[in-house]
């Protein structure tokens, strides 16, 4: 037999040891689904505090904008515009 296949057989052979392999494999495992799951957590964290802030600074501008007067010029803007007088001059 190849060395190979002897190592196999000396593996399988050994119960003891097999677990013990499985056992580490199962913790190497855990512990690689607790860093992904650690990385979601913190991307999610972080979109929703981003989320937070886009939304907070549109209320805020929308705040200033409506406090300002802005809205009541416009409008008197828009009345200016919407009738207009007749044209001076023209015959």
């Amino acid at each position: 037999m190849t060395d190979g296949g002897g190592k196999r057989e000396s593996q399988a052979s050994d119960p003891a040891e097999a677990a013990a392999m499985l056992e580490l494999e199962s913790i190497q495992r855990r512990a690689a689904w607790q860093r992904i799951s650690a990385r979601r957590s913190a991307l999610l964290t972080g979109s929703l505090l981003f989320l937070f802030a886009v939304i907070a600074a549109g209320l805020c501008a929308f705040y200033f904008f409506v406090s300002s007067g802005r809205v009541e010029e416009l409008r008197a803007s828009q009345t200016a515009h919407s009738s207009p007088s007749p044209p001076a001059g023209h015959r």
